[in-house]
């Protein structure tokens, strides 16, 4: 691939804003049961609109997730690999160890140049002093 446009450098740019459009969830119910929470958000972007984007859990299938919209899936705690498809895109597999009672959040876009992106946002921790 080669260097990345405008629009990929400004949805990069956006992540640490994306934290607030999440829906609220009980972290109570998945920690309980000593699974961990994985959180996906789509919004606009270039390519794929009127379809449905396929998330994946381990080389399985776990959800599939419309424009604008969110959508969550529990998984068990320990070493996953989890991607999005949409016909013959596939994103990059995004590695995570997965934490009990943990929620961990992803942006969804599919764009011209790129094709499909699965980007991983990251809770900013204060930092002590």
């Amino acid at each position: 691939m080669g260097a990345p446009n405008k629009l990929w450098k400004l949805w990069r740019e956006k992540g640490s804003g994306l934290l607030e459009r999440f829906e609220p969830i009980d972290e109570k119910t998945f920690a309980h049961r000593g699974e961990a929470m994985l959180s996906f958000l789509r919004e606009h972007c270039i390519r794929g609109n009127a379809r449905k984007f396929r998330i994946f859990l381990d080389g399985r299938e776990v959800e599939r997730i419309s424009l604008d919209s969110q959508c969550h899936v529990s998984c068990s705690v320990g070493f996953h690999k989890v991607y999005v498809k949409l016909d013959s895109l596939t994103s990059p597999v995004v590695n995570l160890k997965a934490e009990a009672g943990q929620r961990y959040y992803f942006d969804i876009a599919c764009t011209m140049n790129e094709g499909m992106i699965l980007q991983r946002i990251e809770e900013k921790k204060e930092e002590q002093r």
